[in-house]
């Protein structure tokens, strides 16, 4: 007998990531609401934050997205005064982020919420089933990244 398509799909790693993700997403809007960030601004904003000066194509490669869209998420995070743009001395074509004094202020706070998310994600794992995921999902991202590579 075959397995129901329910149970299949509860069984997908493709299908549980993907709930994950969106449930992921949703719990971001909702912690940053009040500063108006979507999950894309927060993404790019924490990356920039580790980054000090960085390219905005580091970015981009950070994000696993295309330079579109992180320029979309870096023009709204501008508007909202978190981060400037200049021209690299070293190449005029390209575009180097930094955060801003007032994103330096919300800095702790910002990180304080992903750092409850992360919390959330993991209530009720054991230490070693905490590091066991992790180890998990780098190699599924490595996974997929190498079977993206061959296309």
């Amino acid at each position: 007998m075959q397995p129901s398509p329910s149970t299949q799909r509860d069984q997908s790693a493709g299908y549980l990531i993907s709930r994950l993700h969106w449930s992921f997403t949703r719990y971001l809007v909702q912690e940053f609401r009040d500063e108006g960030l979507n999950r894309a601004q927060v993404a790019v904003l924490a990356d920039a934050f580790i980054l000090a000066e960085a390219p905005q194509d580091a970015l981009s490669a950070m994000q696993g997205t295309d330079n579109a869209a992180t320029t979309r998420a870096l023009q709204a995070l501008e508007e909202k005064g978190l981060v400037f743009r200049k021209e690299d001395p070293a190449n005029k074509r390209r575009k180097l982020v930094s955060v801003t004094e007032k994103a330096r202020a919300i800095e702790p706070a910002f990180f304080s919420k992903l750092g409850s998310l992360s919390e959330s994600l993991f209530h009720g794992f054991t230490p070693e089933e905490r590091s066991q995921l992790i180890v998990f999902l780098h190699k599924m991202m490595f996974n997929i990244q190498a079977a993206l590579d061959k296309e």
